[in-house]
This record gives C-alpha cells, structure tokens and sequence, in this order.
C-alpha cells in the first residue's frame, strides 16, 4: 500500500457526517478526578474545499455542546496549522495537492464530565530572525500535554495566513510538552503555540508512544504509532526529524486518530522531509487508560 495516501484503519469522516465511537474525555471538571477517563469519545469532521482557482483552503470544526476538544487533527493537503480553538474547535490551513482535493478537518471530542484537573496554556514565540520557527511549551509540573496545537500572529497578534509546512505537530517524547514547527517568512510575525494539559494520575496512566519511518526522495511516508492494548490514543501528532533529532523542514499531509484493535488505539501521520539523507516521519500517540 503507497504511504503517500490514506490508509485503511483511519478514522475519516465524510463532509457533514458525525462518527461517534468508544474513547476518551476532556475540560475542567472535579480537581479530584485526576486523570481524564478514557471514555465517551465522539469525532466532528467535515471536509473542505478551496475556491475556485485557489490553492488554499481552511476549515474549522465545532465539538457539540457539553463536549471539550482533546485532539486537533487534518489531511488530504499539505498543512501549514493545526490547532485547538477555545478548548471547543479545531481549525486548520494548508494547501490543496491536485485539482479535487480537500482539506479535511477532524475534532476528538469528550464530554467535560469526563475530565480530571486540565488546563489550557498558550504563548507567542517571535521569530528571532528567521522564517523557519520551532519551538515547545512545557505543561506545569505533574501534568502531560495533549490536544495542543500552532499558527501565526501579526504584529498586532490577529491571526496570520502566512505560515506554511508544518512539519512538527505533537506532544513531546516524555509527554509534559507540545512542539510546533513550520515556516512563516514574515519577519514579524509570531509563532503561538497552545497545548492542554492533563494532572498526571499517580500511578501514571499516561505515554508516549512513538514510530518512525526513514524518508523516500520525493515520497511523503508515515506510520501508525499503536497504543498498548486496552490504552486509547486520546491525542497524538507528527514530526519530521533529521538524524539529530532536531525538525527537518518538509511537509505533512495526515496528523489523524486511527483505529487498528478495535477503539481508538493508533495515531497516523505522513510527511515529506526535503532531504532524504538521515531523515523520517515520526508519528506519536498519547496513549492513556
């Protein structure tokens, strides 16, 4: 099966269409309840297209009432952002790969009832001089990060259209932190990053799960990153990496919850490095149970 295309076992919503299945949960809800409860997951996807002869195209989703956002997902383009909105959206840019093609945009969602102690932390990152912007943002002590997600601001810190391919979208390897990375060659603007960050239950019952794919001159590639049995994938993300470790600059096309035992046990990602020498896709999940 070519890598560069969406996979079987992804969870993909048609335009307009509402998948409820068996997950996880998120918001401020009792400080005793520690730990988000891995149950009551629901999916808002819907499909975008750009205007005609346009190349660009965004898409926000909502979560329905008494639902919070614990993951920010899309495909289908190359993405330039990807982030949560208020705890209750998700919005995402990028650009189409051929005439036909759209942006799909997809919200995990849980009741609020279902969250233990969670917060929402954002920060703008100027750019220090250069287009190419990364950066990561560490939860408070004793919590884990999940559902964040980046774009840009302007000077004036409105929204800004000019990043582009986002090459890191994820939690951190030992989960207390989120990374963003892309490109904005607008000197002045600002790169945010927003991440949500759940209380750690003691024992944990969170992890990283991580999988990696060497990068295919002028392939995008990707993986699943696969959750233990009985853990769900609540959240998870993409990174590009050089063999340092460091973000490689490319693109990315899927960021995406996936289901391969049954639940929502996987998360997929595909990317392109620019360079196939020592570099790969990471995919990462959030595992928790």
């Amino acid at each position: 099966m070519p890598k560069n295309i969406l996979p079987r076992g992804l969870i993909r919503v048609a335009v307009l269409t509402m998948l409820a299945v068996a997950g996880a949960a998120v918001t401020s809800a009792s400080p005793a309840a520690a730990a988000i409860s891995p149950a009551g997951i629901t999916f808002e996807s819907h499909n975008f297209f750009p205007l005609p002869g346009q190349t660009t195209v965004e898409g926000t989703v909502f979560c329905s009432a008494g639902t919070q956002v614990v993951a920010a997902a899309a495909g289908g383009v190359i993405l330039d952002t990807l982030r949560p909105v208020a705890s209750t959206m998700v919005n995402a840019t990028g650009r189409i790969l051929a005439a036909g093609g759209a942006l799909t945009v997809t919200a995990t969602c849980v009741p609020v009832g279902r969250l233990g102690n969670v917060t929402t932390i954002s920060k703008e990152f100027p750019s220090k001089g250069a287009a190419f912007r990364h950066d990561f943002l560490q939860c408070p002590a004793g919590f884990y990060a999940f559902g964040g997600g980046g774009h840009y601001v302007n000077s004036l810190h409105g929204t800004s259209p000019n990043g582009r391919n986002m090459v890191s979208n994820a939690p951190s390897a030992d989960g207390t932190k989120w990374t963003f990375a892309g490109t904005d060659n607008v000197l002045s603007d600002s790169m945010v990053i927003t991440t949500q960050c759940a209380q750690m239950a003691n024992p944990r019952r969170d992890q990283i799960i991580q999988a990696g794919v060497p990068s295919v001159a002028g392939n995008f590639v990707g993986d699943y990153a696969n959750c233990p049995a009985g853990w769900t994938a609540i959240s998870g993300g993409v990174y590009l990496t050089n063999r340092d470790g460091s973000e490689a600059p490319g693109r990315t096309i899927w960021s995406v919850p996936a289901t391969r035992a049954g639940g929502i046990s996987s998360w997929f990602a595909s990317g392109q490095a620019n360079t196939a020498a020592n570099t790969k896709t990471n995919t990462l999940a959030q595992c928790i149970f």
